[in-house]
């Protein structure tokens, strides 16, 4: 399931060299893994092992949950519309900072080059302080996560949100970044 360490982890097993990933902040300022600012409907089931209805995603607010919280939300046992051969396994969506410490584990085991990490932040100026926090907090909080495990020289920040590139370049003008 995307976003998820076993799919990193595949990845890693076909020779890819870098993992592409997409982030937003928990209530408790951690750095997770999501495509979406909330729990989708597409391949999210609810706390209870429910289905999430398209109209109550946005309800699923990560911003609004600590990580713990988000811990009790499956992200891999439903059947994915787009995606129906996906190995449906029971998962919950992980920190940046667990799959960058499996990435680095995984490679040095099997004496590979260590993998580059494109991190995508999932914010637009409509979500400030409803889906995720203003920008600069935004930014370094990931920048934290990039220091903290040394991925600095290996890692691209990638946005559509210009704000978050803008606040990097200024700030952390060593990392690379992608419009």
């Amino acid at each position: 399931p995307e976003n998820t360490i076993p799919a990193f982890q595949r990845a890693l097993d076909l020779g890819v060299q870098t993992l592409e990933m997409d982030v937003v902040i928990t209530k408790d300022k951690e750095v997770l893994l999501s495509h979406e600012p909330w729990f989708s409907h597409e391949i999210a089931l609810d706390p209870n092992g429910e289905m999430i209805e398209l109209n109550e995603e946005t309800a699923h607010r990560i911003y609004q949950m600590t990580f713990e919280e988000t811990q009790v939300y499956d992200v891999g046992k439903k059947e994915h519309p787009r995606f129906p051969n996906q190995e449906k396994i029971a998962v919950t969506k992980p920190l940046l900072r667990e799959v960058i410490r499996m990435s680095e584990k995984h490679s040095e085991k099997y004496s590979r080059e260590l993998p580059f990490y494109n991190i995508e932040t999932k914010s637009r100026p409509e979500g400030d302080n409803i889906f995720h926090p203003e920008p600069e907090e935004f930014v370094d909080l990931l920048v934290k996560v990039i220091m903290e495990e040394g991925i600095a020289d290996r890692a691209i920040i990638q946005s559509f949100d210009i704000r978050t590139l803008q606040l990097a370049k200024k700030k952390y003008p060593d990392i690379t970044l992608a419009l």
